[in-house]
């Protein structure tokens, strides 16, 4: 635990030579402050083996966060609506759980996509409710990913599903359009639904159907295209098992 109420940098180290194995070292962050920026640097450069996690915890005051080697494990936010997490370019090879207990902390929308990358095992995906308005891609040879919950991106952000399974879990993803990249990837709906809000040629693009399949599992599984304007369902010539 770092415990800081002021103004700081938060540096991990150097992952040269460092390996994680068993139970993933988890870096909490709290304190508070007000008016206050804490710059976490994970070091570098990080690989999913010497990657480690974050926990952000704050319980008062207002905090911005910066970050420098974003490369996280399992990341999580749970922090009080005075903390706020700027829009970043990150990498997280673990689960991923945004937090209401504490609060509801802003992340700025953006541009800068988040990668989830873990290449085995189950990692979940829970965010509470709180709409996460930047792009979300997976690509993780042999990783899957299970909602723990509804999932809502950016109406104007794109999920692009390039290496690895997507398990709907039951659960509702909502994005602006939808893309497959070049890979071996699944989706695996599981009596979830994966709705697409946006419009355009491009709406629903499997743009790389080679290597793509999807997995009905249990219950009903359902693509929904809600935009009222004209919208592509590009399905790429393949089955879709739902």
């Amino acid at each position: 635990i770092i415990n800081s109420s002021a103004t700081a940098t938060i540096v991990t180290g150097t992952s040269t030579g460092f390996s994680v194995s068993g139970t993933t070292p988890l870096i909490e962050t709290t304190g508070g402050g007000t008016g206050v920026t804490k710059t976490v640097n994970m070091g570098g450069p990080q690989s999913e083996t010497t990657s480690i996690g974050l926990s952000i915890l704050e319980t008062s005051g207002t905090v911005t966060y910066a970050f420098t080697n974003p490369v996280f494990r399992d990341f999580k936010i749970d922090s009080v609506a005075g903390t706020t997490i700027p829009n970043f370019a990150a990498t997280i090879y673990g689960s991923y759980t945004y937090s209401t207990v504490n609060g509801s902390a802003p992340i700025t929308a953006g541009t800068s996509a988040w990668t989830f990358a873990a290449t085995s095992g189950t990692n979940t995906i829970t965010t509470n409710g709180y709409t996460h308005d930047m792009p979300f891609t997976f690509n993780g040879v042999g990783g899957t990913w299970a909602l723990g919950g509804a999932l809502t991106i950016g109406s104007s952000r794109l999920m692009t599903l390039t290496n690895g399974t997507l398990d709907l879990n039951g659960y509702t993803v909502s994005v602006g359009t939808f893309a497959t990249g070049a890979g071996t990837k699944n989706i695996t709906f599981n009596g979830g639904t994966l709705t697409v809000v946006g419009s355009g040629a491009t709406a629903f693009n499997n743009a790389a159907p080679t290597n793509f399949s999807t997995t009905a599992g249990t219950g009903t599984g359902t693509i929904s295209m809600t935009s009222a304007s004209a919208k592509t369902f590009v399905g790429g010539g393949s089955t879709y098992r739902a």
